[in-house]
């Protein structure tokens, strides 16, 4: 089999966009290219990345920072397909163990990612993970006593509204339709389609429509 990546005079030249799904696609992140766009451009369609992979429009210098942070590769090698895909940092990891830190939950239940999507690492405890496990830190109390300092775990993020009843009474992290990205426990709404979200220490969010949702896995104390 043909290595498409293998440049020699008969192979086609790997653009930016190639290189962009390949390190998508060998990080495992993200199973599409809609769901990447909607990690690095929360509250959008996706469309900007989703152009930056296929081709349409080619990606600057500082996106290309912010995705070879997330997909543990190099900007320059992002960029022009020169110098190592791997940054030193992840050529010496050895554990495996260690899953990105992508925002902090602070006060009000909201989590504010940076926009690189990824803060550095973090031990996930006793769970397994898996390519999509990501982790976010609590701020304040806003979640209940001692809380602060703590690090959420989740995977397993539902786009589709029809599965968003499985995650009735669990703890989620949650994406509404007006933008906001919260941390709250996931209760039936008054009608169909709609959600309450409730925390122990702030009043409680009625009927909402949600874009996303994660059961989260694990909570680390500080």
């Amino acid at each position: 089999m043909i290595d498409v990546y293998t440049f020699c005079d008969n192979a086609p030249m790997e653009t930016m966009g190639d290189r962009l799904k390949k390190a998508r696609i060998q990080s495992g992140r993200f199973e599409s290219a809609r769901k990447a766009g909607q990690y690095f451009f929360p509250g959008t369609s996706g469309s900007t990345y989703m152009a930056h992979e296929n081709g349409q429009n080619e990606y600057s210098a500082e996106d290309a920072a912010r995705y070879a942070k997330a997909y543990r590769t190099t900007a320059g090698w992002l960029l022009t397909g020169q110098g190592p895909e791997l940054p030193p940092e992840a050529e010496n990891e050895s554990s495996g163990r260690q899953v990105p830190l992508v925002g902090y939950v602070a006060a009000g239940s909201r989590a504010h990612f940076e926009p690189a999507g990824h803060l550095g690492e973090v031990d996930p405890g006793e769970i397994a993970i898996t390519p999509q496990t990501v982790a976010v830190e609590v701020r304040g109390n806003s979640l209940g006593a001692n809380w602060s300092g703590s690090k959420i775990f989740y995977d397993d993020r539902i786009d589709v509204p029809a599965r968003f009843p499985e995650l009735i009474g669990s703890l989620c992290i949650v994406g509404l339709d007006d933008g906001r990205i919260l941390v709250k426990w996931l209760q039936k709404g008054s009608r169909r389609g709609r959600y309450h979200l409730v925390s122990e220490t702030e009043p409680p969010i009625f009927d909402v429509k949600l874009e996303w949702a994660a059961k989260v896995r694990n909570v680390v104390p500080k």
